[in-house]
């Protein structure tokens, strides 16, 4: 299913349908086999943040994210948790930053906050940790579109291109000497 049939989809659902689909538990076994920014961000089956919003409204995806920090809340046996004003808080800088990515990208976010592998949390959970989670992940995520680029890129490339490209390496290397030295023995 690509981008357009899953918004249609989407569109298709009531805002309870949608709850019951989409729900964090719900969520979770779906996309529970996701581990990388990759199997993540190339789910096609994932509605995006921005796309929700255009099919129902900002105010039931900043309850929807709500659902997601509470659920985190609950999750983390800590001293200092969030109180309901820094979720509301918390969910609107997210959605304004980060209303591009998809819901299997939130449930990669949170799997890694809850298993720890984003850092010691400390005792204590605020709006601003949470936030530099979710920024690293896109930080993560805009790493990995690049390299794709690249590669693209890399792709298209002539056979000069490619020669030159090649040699730029080669001069980097710490036996290029040694090896221009073989292909010079190899010209004769």
């Amino acid at each position: 299913m690509d981008k357009q049939a899953t918004n249609f989809a989407v569109s298709k659902l009531s805002k309870d349908e949608f709850i019951k689909h989409f729900s964090v538990s719900k969520c979770q076994k779906e996309y529970r086999e996701i581990k990388t920014v990759k199997e993540a961000f190339l789910n096609e089956i994932s509605p995006s943040l921005l796309s929700i919003k255009k099919i129902y409204s900002e105010d039931f995806v900043l309850a929807y994210l709500e659902s997601w920090l509470y659920n985190l809340n609950d999750f983390l046996n800590l001293v200092r948790k969030f109180n309901p004003n820094q979720i509301s808080e918390t969910a609107f800088y997210l959605f304004s930053d980060f209303n591009f990515l998809k819901l299997s990208e939130i449930n990669l976010i949170f799997v890694r906050i809850k298993k720890g592998s984003l850092g010691t949390l400390y005792q204590s959970i605020d709006g601003t940790i949470v936030y530099s989670f979710f920024k690293d992940y896109a930080q993560e995520r805009t790493e990995y579109i690049f390299r794709q680029n690249d590669l693209k890129e890399k792709d298209n490339l002539n056979i000069n291109d490619k020669a030159s490209l090649i040699l730029r390496c080669l001069k980097n290397s710490p036996n290029y000497s040694q090896l221009i030295k073989k292909i010079n023995k190899t010209d004769t």
